[in-house]
């Protein structure tokens, strides 16, 4: 979901709100990082999920305001960022201790009329 300058700046439309979150997002920056860290982040890569954290908490403010519990929301919300940027990350190839053997002709051949 891409956001602009405008919507972040809308979002919000009373000073009111923002300085409640304000108030909020620098209370709590120091415990998002630290659960970043806990849940097997690095610290730089706990401050980006914090941050991303506090994005999200931004543009959902009011719903975080009426939460019944709104650590737990937030909690919640983390969690959910750090298990997507797993999912977005391409794992690749892995390297072993040792190379495969070579295919030998015959079997070359079969894989490559195999591929056609």
């Amino acid at each position: 979901m891409p956001w602009n300058r405008r919507d972040l700046s809308d979002h919000l439309s009373s000073d009111g709100p923002r300085r409640q979150f304000s108030d909020y997002a620098a209370s709590r920056w120091r415990a998002l990082v630290r659960t970043g860290v806990l849940l097997g982040c690095d610290v730089a890569e706990a401050e980006d999920l914090a941050q991303q954290t506090l994005l999200r908490c931004y543009l959902k403010w009011s719903s975080i305001e009426r939460a019944a519990d709104r650590e737990a929301y937030v909690a919640r919300l983390q969690l959910n960022l750090l298990r997507q940027s797993h999912r977005q990350l391409w794992w690749g190839e892995r390297a072993t201790g040792a190379l495969p053997e070579r295919a030998t002709g015959t079997v070359r051949h079969a894989l490559t009329t195999r591929m056609r």
